[in-house]
């Protein structure tokens, strides 16, 4: 039985860890990754910033990763036949460990998944690590307790405070703990005014976009990104100056 040679021509990132695939025979293929990275190769592809430097072999024509990760073409062309199998392999192999815990936690209604991966990839592009339960949680893990690890885990919380969300029981958990342990709560409003937050979220200063534009919002995720960013250098300007008082004592003491 002859093997198909199929070649991609073309692809596009259609959502997160999602890419839309031409072929040389003139189909498309829409491919969601998310529930085969797993293991030594693929794991490391769940970092967004790794899977994002996807691009197309000019001698094989397929895609690959810059940590040597690549699909069989043919595979890519006939995804929905291979994916069971795919998904089951991931599921046999262990978490990767030793990830990079996340710089932050989304807390998201499923009703604004769209929102939520934009906010994501912005994220993403300003160098912040983020949680977000529909493209972080690996196969084969327990979501609620990988959820509660890492919003323990993170210093900042985005919540995108939709009526939905403000409904959902899992998203006021989620906050719950955001301020019980004291995380930096940042609400995204949208579709309420601030002032019909609920009562936990009172006297917290929410980001308003009704009324703001796309570039509104990038603004926004930038300016959270910066102060991210800050807190952690300052963190790491304050570990580093222990480590430095700790050495002086020491070597005084000798």
């Amino acid at each position: 039985m002859n093997h198909p040679v199929y070649r991609v021509r073309s692809f596009e990132i259609v959502s997160p860890y999602t890419l839309r695939l031409r072929f040389d025979d003139g189909t498309e293929q829409t491919v969601d990754f998310r529930p085969v990275l797993a293991g030594e190769l693929y794991g490391p592809l769940r970092r967004a910033e790794l899977f994002n430097q996807v691009r197309i072999d000019p001698e094989v024509e397929t895609l690959v990763w810059p940590n040597g990760a690549d699909f069989d073409p043919a595979t890519l062309h006939d995804w929905p036949q291979h994916e069971k199998a795919f998904r089951e392999l991931a599921q046999s192999w262990q978490p990767e460990e030793g990830l990079t815990m996340p710089d932050c936690f989304i807390s998201y209604s499923s009703h604004d998944q769209r929102l939520a991966n934009f906010v994501f990839e912005e994220l993403t592009r300003h160098n912040v690590t983020a949680f977000m339960a529909s493209v972080s949680l690996l196969p084969g893990q327990h979501w609620s307790s990988e959820i509660l690890t890492n919003l323990q885990s993170s210093n900042w919380v985005i919540l995108l405070a939709s009526r939905a969300a403000c409904a959902s029981a899992f998203v006021n958990q989620e906050v719950g703990g955001a301020l019980l342990s004291s995380k930096h709560l940042v609400p995204i409003v949208w579709d309420i005014r601030p002032a019909e937050l609920p009562g936990w979220a009172s006297g917290i200063q929410a980001i308003d976009l009704r009324g703001c534009t796309t570039l509104d919002l990038q603004y926004h995720v930038e300016e959270i990104a910066n102060r991210i960013k800050q807190e952690k250098r300052q963190g790491l300007l304050i570990v580093g100056a222990v480590v430095l008082g700790l050495w002086a004592l020491g070597s005084a003491g000798k």
